[in-house]
């Protein structure tokens, strides 16, 4: 089980919310330092992190794997949504913004932007 108050510690300290989360990532401390042994790989690697295995499977798209708070993009990664927000953080930079910063100099890559509708929102 993963301690959530240590998983939102690692998030406000720069760590992704999915990693944060993620079972392999905290199992696999040396010392004490946590290390991921999985190499599953986030959209930098063209993946949506497909070997996941934490409390936000199933979630993935719902929530923002960055930050962890509820998601209002959703990114296509091949062929697999991955959950985005764009509340602002720390730099002045939107989770959006951090992402597609990330995929600088990756080749390759069609990233497709969904809005997800807010529910209830008056139109």
């Amino acid at each position: 089980m993963i301690d959530d108050a240590l998983a939102k510690a690692e998030i406000e300290q720069g760590l992704a919310a999915v990693c944060a989360y993620c079972e392999r990532y905290h199992n696999s401390q040396r010392g004490d330092e946590v290390m991921c042994g999985q190499l599953c790989g986030g959209p930098e690697k063209r993946k949506a992190f497909p070997q996941y295995k934490g409390p936000l499977e199933g979630n993935i798209s719902v929530i923002c794997y960055l930050c962890g708070n509820e998601a209002d993009t959703m990114v296509n990664i091949g062929g697999k949504m991955l959950g985005v927000c764009r509340r602002m953080g720390p730099n002045n930079q939107t989770c959006l913004d951090k992402f597609k910063l990330s995929l600088q100099g990756v080749k390759n890559i069609v990233v497709k932007e969904h809005i997800v509708p807010v529910v209830g929102a008056k139109e």
